[in-house]
C-alpha cells in the first residue's frame, strides 16, 4: 500500500544526520506474512528518528530488517528501484498490495500434520490459528466457513489410526471443539489399548524367555548325558584293552614254561 502522509510527515524528521544514541535498541523488523508494511514503516520511522538516522542509511539497512518473503521480494526489485529511499519505499508498497499472505497460510494449513508427541488440544489450537490467518474475516470468509475449514483440516491432519477412526464416526463433528473432544477421546482408548497390548506382550515374552531357558537347560543336561556316557565307553574299552593284555602275557607265560619242560624231559 501506498506510504500514508503521516508517515512522509514522519520522513522529514529523520534526515540525514550521526547517530548519537547509544542505546542498544533494536529495529523493528518485516514479515509480510504477519505484519503490515504501512505500520512497519512507521515503527521504522520511530525507531529512525530516535536514532537519528536519515534516508542513505535507512536504505542501506532495510534488506536486514526484511524477513521471509518480503525479503526475496525485495531482492528481486531491479536497480532502478532500489537507487534511493523513496524508489524502494514506492516499489516494496506496490508489491505489498499483490502479496496475498493467506495464500501462504493455507499451504500451510493443508500441510499442518500432528506431530509424535503433540496433543490434541495443542495441535488443534494449532489449526485454528492457521484458518484465521488463511481465511480471515472480512476477505471472502465468514465465521462458519472458518470453523468448517478448521475442523476439516484437523480431522485431515491427525495421526493415521487416529484419522481413520474420526472418519468413522457417525454423526462427524460439526465444530473444531467437538472435533478435539473426540479424538482426545479415542486417543486415551488407544492408550489404554495400547498398554494393554504392551502388558501382553511382556506376559508372553517372558513366557518365551522362560521356555527359551528351559529348553536351554534340557540341552545342556543332555550334552553332560551324552559326555558321560563317553566317558563310560572309554573308560570300558581301555578295561578290554587291560584284560587282553593279560591274556597274552599268561599265554607266554605259559608257553616259556611249556618249552622248559620238553628240554628237561630231552635232557633226561
Amino acid at each position: 500500500m501506498d506510504i500514508s502522509e503521516k508517515a512522509k510527515e514522519e520522513m522529514q524528521k529523520i534526515m540525514a544526520g550521526a547517530d548519537t544514541s547509544s542505546s542498544d535498541i533494536a529495529p523493528p523488523k518485516f514479515d509480510a506474512r504477519t505484519a503490515d508494511w504501512e505500520s512497519f514503516l512507521q515503527d521504522l520511522y520511530d525507531w529512525a528518528n530516535f536514532k537519528n538516522w536519515g534516508y542513505e542509511r535507512l536504505a542501506k539497512a532495510l534488506p536486514c530488517l526484511l524477513e521471509g518473503e518480503a525479503k526475496a521480494i525485495f531482492r528481486a526489485l531491479p536497480p532502478e528501484k532500489t537507487k534511493d529511499w523513496k524508489s524502494i519505499t514506492t516499489a516494496m508498497a506496490q508489491e505489498m498490495k499483490r502479496f496475498d499472505a493467506s495464500t501462504y497460510y493455507m499451504s500451510e494449513l493443508a500441510s499442518r500434520r500432528q506431530g509424535y508427541g503433540e496433543s490434541e488440544v495443542v495441535f488443534g489450537l494449532e489449526i485454528e490459528r492457521l484458518t484465521k490467518k488463511a481465511a480471515p474475516l472480512g476477505k471472502g470468509f465468514t465465521e462458519t466457513m472458518q470453523e468448517q475449514l478448521a475442523t476439516s483440516f484437523f480431522i485431515n491432519g491427525l495421526r493415521s489410526q487416529l484419522k481413520q477412526d474420526m472418519l468413522l464416526l457417525k454423526p462427524q463433528p460439526t465444530t473444531l471443539s467437538a472435533a478435539i473432544a473426540e479424538a482426545k477421546r479415542l486417543s486415551q482408548i488407544h492408550d489404554a489399548v495400547s498398554l494393554a497390548r504392551r502388558a501382553e506382550l511382556y506376559y508372553v515374552a517372558a513366557n518365551d524367555r522362560e521356555a527359551e531357558v528351559k529348553a536351554l537347560r534340557a540341552q545342556i543336561h543332555a550334552l553332560q548325558l551324552q559326555r558321560r556316557s563317553e566317558e563310560e565307553d572309554e573308560y570300558e574299552d581301555e578295561d578290554e584293552e587291560e584284560q587282553e593284555e593279560d591274556i597274552d602275557e599268561d599265554d607266554d607265560e605259559y608257553g616259556d614254561d611249556e618249552e622248559e619242560d620238553e628240554q628237561e624231559i630231552c635232557r633226561k
